[in-house]
């Protein structure tokens, strides 16, 4: 049974397909593709693997997109992973600052 599609005006869209993509190490560059599958406004068929191996391979789009459906099914756990990724740039961002600091006070 297919996912149902995202409705394109549904809030937690696109910070679901940025943590997705993160999550599956594929260049923010694709979030509009992605977009497109999870509204309808682009067909899954549209999309052929050439089978050259290339990466990102269309699959690994169509996964994402299903990634980002999947969890838009239980609003509850999107919000909550949409928190948690969020979370995870901000240490991150204040791990980087820190080292810098660090670094040009000690030289």
């Amino acid at each position: 049974m297919p996912l149902p599609l995202a409705p394109a005006d549904e809030p937690r869209l696109d910070p679901l397909i940025h943590l997705k993509l993160r999550s599956a190490a594929i260049d923010p560059s694709w979030a509009p593709t992605v977009r497109q599958l999870a509204t309808g406004e682009m067909k899954a068929s549209a999309l052929r693997c050439c089978g050259s191996g290339c990466r990102p391979c269309v699959n690994d789009i169509k996964r994402c997109t299903a990634a980002v459906l999947t969890s838009l099914q239980d609003p509850a756990a999107a919000d909550e992973e949409i928190a948690g990724g969020q979370g995870g740039l901000l240490r991150r961002g204040l791990r980087r600052a820190a080292k810098g600091a660090k670094r040009r006070l000690l030289g």
